[in-house]
């Protein structure tokens, strides 16, 4: 009898891991169509994660060159508008002649 029960206990763990996958694969479709809709959320996200994979003992991560271009914060932040002819720079410091 005790095999019958061991057996069932890993039927059922099987099912359990089963029933996980599926909730986390509808979690990352969920997060996949949120991020499609707002690339800063994206950015952060890739910031946040490389944060939490270095943050412990001082980790050395290395990242493709690829994905840091795709950080270029100027495109996702909107650049002022300063009044024609006032000669400033994105930051709003003046510029010299």
């Amino acid at each position: 009898m005790s095999r019958k029960a061991q057996a069932e206990r890993e039927r059922q763990a099987r099912i359990i891991l089963g029933q996980a996958e599926t909730e986390i694969a509808e979690k990352f479709v969920q997060a996949g169509e949120a991020y499609a809709q707002n690339p800063v959320a994206l950015h952060l996200r890739a910031m946040n994660m490389l944060y939490e994979a270095i943050k412990e003992k001082g980790a050395m991560v290395i990242v493709p060159s690829t994905a840091v271009e795709t950080m270029d914060w100027a495109e996702c932040w909107p650049q002022p508008r300063w009044p024609k002819g006032s000669n400033r720079d994105v930051h709003g410091s003046q510029l010299g002649d």
